[in-house]
């Protein structure tokens, strides 16, 4: 009896280490199945919760949060949920700092607004000027104009319809000097836009609109403009737009330009502007496409 112990004890001593490696692979299996996507879970209380998405079934979410702590939250107690996949992260261009061009595509604005208590200059050929203030989230202040010759002041109202659409209007009122051959004249500008995307690439649609003094037409038009930023210190953006008196075209414009960031604040933007105007045919035939110029400008935020 004591023989048979013996070797029922020595078998089992031998063989444990082969008991025990299936044990030892499967948990090592299990540690590198472990998700490393990122949840982001907002709780039906407000509180909102990031880690590690460790496990998923009917009821809960296990994740791995803080200094390897490990959190079971049931489901019952979220209010939504996002889940972001590693490879996304991986793949995904994250830029360090702001954008400094978001609210200007080149001439015309996009539905964004310069932020809250900042100044935002910004220039072309070094002939035009435009300041944008920040009052808050949701209103910009505006002033410019060419030259002494032309100035003009206007208000603008932003906001955020979805998490990727912005609206934004801006009114303007107008001044132009006169001069030996004309009067004084004012007037009005409205320009009501969306913006799709986000700051750093969106598309925005907009419209022009204008009643100016001592002209009898009205002014119409509208714009189609986009931007993407592609590297920490490089954006490209176009625009097309068109002037109308009435329901005659009389201007058409389009560019294309490559906005560089030199400093943290400051930007040079260069590329090619193309102009038509098929109300001048006299000046500018009709088999002349576009008429190309090169561009140049510079802006700085404060």
């Amino acid at each position: 009896m004591i023989k048979l112990l013996l070797k029922i004890f020595l078998i089992l001593f031998i063989a444990q280490p082969l008991l025990l490696c299936p044990i030892s692979i499967q948990s090592q299996n299990d540690s590198t199945n472990i998700k490393n996507d990122i949840i982001i879970i907002k709780l039906k209380n407000g509180e909102e919760v990031r880690g590690i998405l460790i496990n998923e079934d009917d009821f809960n979410f296990t994740i791995l949060s803080g200094k390897n702590n490990t959190v079971v939250i049931e489901k019952i107690r979220i209010e939504s949920f996002e889940i972001l996949k590693s490879e996304e992260i991986k793949n995904k261009r994250e830029f360090l700092e702001d954008a400094l061009n978001y609210s200007q595509n080149c001439f015309f604005p996009t539905a964004y607004i310069t932020e809250d208590n900042k100044l935002f200059f910004n220039s072309h050929y070094d002939a035009t000027y435009n300041l944008k203030a920040g009052i808050n989230k949701n209103f910009e202040l505006t002033a410019g104009g060419v030259a002494i010759a032309y100035n003009y002041i206007g208000i603008t109202y932003s906001a955020e319809l979805f998490d990727f659409l912005q609206f934004g209007t801006t009114v303007f009122g107008t001044y132009l000097m006169p001069s030996d051959v004309s009067e004084d004249q004012f007037g009005t500008i409205v320009i009501p836009r969306l913006s799709i995307g986000n700051k750093n690439r969106n598309i925005t649609i907009g419209l022009i609109g204008a009643s100016i003094e001592n002209f009898n037409n009205w002014i119409n038009g509208g714009y189609f403009g986009a931007q993407r930023r592609i590297y920490e210190r490089w954006t490209i953006a176009g625009e097309l737009a068109t002037i109308n008196l009435d329901s005659y075209n009389f201007f058409y414009l389009g560019n294309v330009t490559a906005k560089f960031k030199r400093r943290e604040t400051i930007n040079w933007k260069f590329g090619i502007v193309g102009i038509k105007f098929p109300g001048l045919n006299a000046l500018f035939p009709n088999d002349v496409l576009f008429i190309p110029i090169p561009y140049f400008g510079y802006s700085r935020v404060f």
